[in-house]
């Protein structure tokens, strides 16, 4: 199961067997997890930028395009994620 995991982490195979479903689906719910914390980090970085920037100035606006930036990359990679769920359930 984990095979494809290591063959991406560490550049072998430990099992010259195709990748199943269950490695794409386990490699999906990790970079999840490691989407979800680095929106995380980046919202909070964001705030506090949106939050010390003074009134009508160029910190202001850019830390608004940044927050837009990350809350739409977690939609794509959401769409994403739903996306390959979904074409598994039809064809696995």
């Amino acid at each position: 199961m984990k095979t494809l995991t290591l063959f991406l982490i560490f550049g072998f195979i430990a099992n010259p067997n195709a990748p199943d479903q269950d490695d794409f689906l386990f490699l999906a719910d990790v970079l999840t997890i490691v989407v979800g914390f680095f929106c995380i980090i980046g919202i909070t970085v964001i705030g506090v930028q949106y939050l010390t920037a003074p009134q009508n100035s160029p910190k202001l606006r850019q830390a608004k395009r940044h927050l837009f930036e990350v809350i739409a990359g977690f939609v794509i990679y959401a769409l994403i994620y739903a996306l390959m769920h979904w074409l598994f359930l039809i064809f696995g």
